[in-house]
């Protein structure tokens, strides 16, 4: 798991327009090259500031209880473990670290079946890989604010 050298505490899962603080992301993705770009285009967004990334379930779980994050990007396929657990553990057990973060998929598999777990377990949005990229961008510099 790897994450910046300093997270604040405080946070709003909606926007934070207004809070004096960055828009906080956490991207879980495996694929270095998908999480390098996101964390690159993401990361360039005015008020935005991608926190930390993990690319196995148990390290996305273990950083999102002990840090504050605003949205968590999850790609559903991971090194060890899926997304969608990480989102069903966080739909029946809430984040100690404060609100549950908003949460976002990205991912190759789009089929009606994920679509629907990701939403059962409390996903705002799907994001298809291969044609979505320009909307979840577009997702995150909303929520952000700008």
């Amino acid at each position: 798991m790897k994450m910046s050298e300093t997270v604040t505490t405080t946070g709003n899962v909606n926007s934070t327009a207004g809070t004096g603080h960055p828009y906080r992301v956490f991207v879980v993705e495996d694929a270095p090259v998908v999480r390098e770009l996101l964390i690159d285009q993401i990361g360039g967004i005015p008020n935005v500031e991608v926190v930390g990334y993990a690319d196995t379930e148990s390290d996305a779980i273990n950083f999102i209880s002990s840090h504050p994050c605003d949205l968590v990007i999850l790609d559903i396929h991971l090194k060890v473990g899926n997304g969608l657990d990480v989102l069903k553990y966080f739909s029946t057990h809430g984040s100690p670290a404060g609100d549950r973060p908003a949460s976002v998929i990205f991912s190759n598999f789009v089929d009606a079946g994920f679509r629907q777990l990701a939403a059962r377990y409390g996903a705002e949005r799907f994001f298809d890989k291969v044609s979505g990229y320009p909307a979840l961008i577009s997702f995150v510099e909303e929520m952000a604010g700008g």
